[in-house]
Parts: structure tokens; C-alpha cells; sequence
């Protein structure tokens, strides 16, 4: 019982460990993206709805508009883009990031093919510029917060039985003893 309970008190430790560790580094780098999109974000709102700005080859970008909840409020911006190469369409999921209680909504996605000055002309105000967001990062950052907290229970339940399982079998190998037993009412004589 002694050897179980030392067994489960490690693993459980370990459990404990890394897993909090893991889920947390696992939730920050997910939600690193979400973070970022304030700081990264380029508004359109220049004379006439429209701005110029530098983009490198192979970024990704995608336009959003305000919403609610994940949904669009009022009818979706159209926006003329003109710059050094045309842009490349990028995928088509619709993502949504909330920012200071303010939903926006992805309308449209693309991938510079070359880099350059490129101008966004909307027909509409509240247009915002900004890197797509990773559904993967975002997974990523919720399964970081389970990670973190299922092993977290699992860990404590497996390092308190060990505990429990440790005490009581060096209790029981203290009151063991010492010395041959025997059942036999005629050793006694």
C-alpha cells in the first residue's frame, strides 16, 4: 500500500504540473491573436472612408465591420481595393472578436501577393483592417483552459489518494509485529 500510495502521489504531482503549466501556455498563445487585434488593427476612416497603407507579400488580412453578438448590424461595407497586384482572396470563414464591448465581424479576407501601398476604399464608415483571426488559436486557448483546469482536479484527486494511501500503509507497517505469528494454541504452552 505504501509503494501505491508513492506511485499515485508522483503521478499525481506530475499530473499537476504539467498539465497547469501546459494549459496555461497552451490558453496565452491561443488567445495571443485575439489580444493582438487591437494593437494591429488599421481603421478606415480617412476623407471618404478610405486610408493607404504598406503591406508586405504573404500577410493576411481581412475587413470587419461592427456587429452584435456575431452578427452583422446594418448592411455589409463594400470596399474597393487598389494598390501594386490585385489581392488574392483569402478563406472564407466569417470570425468575430470582441474588443472593448464592441463586436466586429470579418466580411471579406485576402492575401497580398505583392507588397506595396495598397488604398481601402469602403462605402461605409467603421471599417477595420486587421490580421484574420486563428479559429485554431482560439481553440487552442479554450482547450488551454480545460487542459489546465481537468488536470488540475485529476492531479490533486491522484496526489491526495497517494497521500492518503502512503499514510496508511506506513500506519499499518509501524503496528505490524515483530516476529513469527502463529495460530496454534499449543505453541502458547
Amino acid at each position: 500500500m505504501t509503494r501505491a500510495g508513492k506511485w499515485l502521489t508522483a503521478v499525481g504531482a506530475v499530473i499537476l504540473v504539467a498539465g497547469v503549466v501546459g494549459g496555461v501556455l497552451l490558453a496565452v498563445n491561443g488567445f495571443r491573436s485575439v489580444l493582438a487585434f487591437e494593437d494591429e488593427e488599421i481603421k478606415v476612416n480617412g476623407p471618404g472612408n478610405s486610408i493607404t497603407h504598406h503591406f508586405d507579400a504573404g500577410e493576411k488580412i481581412a475587413l470587419y465591420t461592427y456587429g452584435a453578438n456575431g452578427v452583422y448590424v446594418g448592411p455589409t461595407p463594400k470596399c474597393d481595393v487598389t494598390g501594386p497586384a490585385p489581392l488574392k482572396p483569402g478563406s472564407s470563414v466569417v470570425s468575430s472578436v470582441t474588443v472593448n464591448q464592441r463586436s466586429r465581424i470579418s466580411f471579406a479576407s485576402f492575401v497580398v501577393e505583392q507588397s506595396g501601398q495598397y488604398r481601402f476604399t469602403c462605402d461605409q464608415s467603421g471599417v477595420t483592417i486587421a490580421p484574420p483571426l486563428s479559429s485554431v488559436g482560439i481553440l487552442g486557448g479554450v482547450g488551454g483552459i480545460f487542459l489546465a483546469v481537468f488536470a488540475g482536479i485529476i492531479g490533486v484527486v491522484l496526489l491526495l489518494v497517494g497521500i492518503v494511501l502512503w499514510v496508511v500503509g506506513r500506519g499499518r507497517a509501524r503496528s505490524a509485529p515483530v516476529g513469527p505469528q502463529t495460530d496454534d494454541p499449543k505453541a502458547e504452552s
